[in-house]
């Protein structure tokens, strides 16, 4: 985290985390299932920009991501189309960063557990102030 930086208070039920880690792949979904070569869960929801379902998993990635590097914000913001609706593929951000499409999974993926594991934080501190 930077020096100055805001840090939003995270409210997050169990119902968006589930939501979210399933979203994104992550083992501490109770649903989670390896997909080692598939497309991520977030790639159907993100082509409707209309859905519920979309606007939901951005605002959980707009609420966690001041935990991210300036790359891993910028690298997931062209993946989930933040900024201009249009999701960028690994093949495509890797020309842009120049590199190939398996350093961007791999930078995706870190950021990813980043944010997984401030959700689980997140639900804990919650659970141990009731």
């Amino acid at each position: 985290m930077k020096v100055g930086q805001f840090v939003p208070k995270t409210s997050i039920n169990i119902n968006d985390a589930i939501f979210f880690w399933d979203m994104i792949g992550s083992e501490y979904s109770p649903n989670y299932k390896p997909n080692l070569y598939g497309r991520p869960p977030y790639a159907k929801i993100l082509k409707d920009v209309e859905s519920h379902e979309r606007k939901r998993f951005l605002s959980i990635y707009n609420d966690l991501k001041y935990l991210l590097t300036e790359k891993e914000i910028s690298i997931l913001d062209q993946l989930y189309g933040v900024c201009d609706e249009k999701c960028s593929s690994l093949k495509e951000l890797g020309e842009w960063l120049g590199v190939g499409p398996g350093r961007v999974r791999q930078i995706r993926n870190k950021a990813g557990y980043k944010l997984s594991r401030e959700v689980k934080r997140t639900l804990h501190k919650a659970n141990d102030l009731k």
